[in-house]
Parts: C-alpha cells; structure tokens; sequence
C-alpha cells in the first residue's frame, strides 16, 4: 500500500516525491497516509508532479542542451519572484528566481558572487511552469530545492534554456554524468 509523508520542509517534500515517483513505487503516483502528525495538519500535501527528470543515462537532448548552455551550475533556490502577468507568446515573459551557487559546471565568465538570478521562461506546457497560470510550479522549485540548471548568458542577464531539460534533479548519478559529459572533449 502506498503512503504519503507529510513533511515540515518543502525542500525535503520536493526530494520525497521525486524519489517515490522516479523509483516507479505507487505505481508512478505519489503515496497516501493515514497518519496526521500534529504539525502537519494544518498543511495538506500538494497533488504530485512530475519529478525532475533524471538522467540515467543522458539522453541525446539532454546532452544537445548541455551543449547549448554556457552556463551549467547547481544551485539551490533562494527566492523566487513575482510572476509575470502573461504567459509567453509574442514577448516573451520571465519569471526570476535567485540560487545560491552550490557548484559552478560550465561558465564562459566567472560569476561575480556565491549567488545567481536566472529568469525562467514562462511558457504553457514547460516543465516547472505551472499548468493553470503563468507562474513557476513552486511544488516542483520549492525554496531549498538543490538542482542542476543550463542557462544562457546575455550581457549580465541569465535565461534558463526553453527546454523541459534545463532543470535537472541534482542527485548524485545525475550529477556525476552531468560533469563527465561536460569534461569530454567535442
């Protein structure tokens, strides 16, 4: 039978469901509980979503995306800002969303401090955009969440790619075939 945790940080909400959804258990959906921790009550669980895609191998776009960004870091959400009033289509429309830079992977430049502000493209149907407003899927990004992002650099503006890859879980394989695709020489 499966069972759903209720879980005090969304960070460790986030990592929960990925593993119980990316592990196939519960038939692919997210788990139910019976029991009600008093702390919990008062916060129900968020309806599943899809995990973070995870790269067991790469595959081939992925690995095209890899090739794409020029900057490749792991970071861990600070802060995400308003959203846009729109979602993209003539102009294109952004949402930003602060990291701390846990570990930079590919950079054309130095980045000038331990933090980075990528603006997220906020087009219908792209993973982590929330399905019924033009908004980031804050159950899918919450604040502490630990991931793999490619972005484009412009001038001092950074836009993650428009791609469902752009944001990769930042689990340990995932990590590690990020790095030693990035190191073999092209």
């Amino acid at each position: 039978m499966c069972r759903e945790y209720r879980v005090a940080s969304p960070a460790i909400a986030a990592v929960a469901l990925c593993a119980a959804l990316s592990s196939g258990g519960c038939n692919g959906r997210a788990a139910r509980s019976d029991e009600k921790s008093p702390a919990m009550q008062s916060n129900p669980a968020p309806p599943p979503v899809a995990p973070l895609p995870a790269a067991s191998p790469l595959d081939a776009d992925t690995l095209a995306d890899l090739r794409a960004a020029d900057l490749v870091l792991v970071g861990e959400v600070v802060a995400i800002g308003p959203p846009p009033s729109s979602w993209s289509g003539r102009i294109a429309q952004f949402q930003a969303v602060t990291y701390r830079i846990m570990r930079t992977l590919k950079s054309a430049a130095p980045l000038p401090t331990d933090r980075v502000t990528l603006h997220h493209p906020i087009v219908h149907g792209l993973r982590g955009v929330q399905k019924d407003a033009p908004a980031i899927d804050a159950r899918l990004l919450p604040v502490g969440a630990r991931v793999i992002l490619l972005a484009t650099t412009h001038g001092e503006r950074r836009d993650l790619l428009e791609t469902d890859r752009a944001i990769l879980g930042a689990d340990d394989l995932t990590l590690s075939q990020v790095v030693k695709e990035l190191q073999t020489p092209r």
